[in-house]
Order: C-alpha cells, then sequence, then structure tokens
C-alpha cells in the first residue's frame, strides 16, 4: 500500500498503480478504501485506459 501511495504521489494518473492500490486495500481488509481507489481511478482514466477502467468496474461490482 506505502508503495502505490507513493507512486500515486509522484503520478497521480498511474492509472495501474491506483488499481493496484485498490487491490492492495482489498487484501488488507479495507474495502472502503479499495473502492475509493478505483472510483478515483475511474474518474481520472481517460476511455482510452479500457484495461483499467474495466478492470476497475468490475472489481467494485465484486464489492457489492
Amino acid at each position: 500500500i506505502d508503495l502505490f501511495t507513493r507512486a500515486l504521489a509522484g503520478a497521480p494518473d498511474f492509472h495501474d498503480a491506483r488499481l493496484n492500490l485498490g487491490i492492495a486495500y482489498q487484501q488488507a481488509g479495507r474495502p472502503a478504501e479499495a473502492a475509493a481507489a478505483w472510483r478515483e481511478l475511474l474518474r481520472r482514466a481517460p476511455t482510452s485506459a479500457g484495461r483499467e477502467r474495466q478492470a476497475a468496474t468490475e472489481l467494485l461490482r465484486a464489492l457489492r
């Protein structure tokens, strides 16, 4: 989590890092923070970032 957070501090549009930050939060038992990371990815990622957007959308659905 710390590594992804630091990476995003320097490059907030690093979509793979944000996707993986959400996964790390989920695996740490922190689903609200995971969802926030994925929602932020969806907010920031252009539609051309299809793979990241699709993964974030599917992961958010799985949390419900």
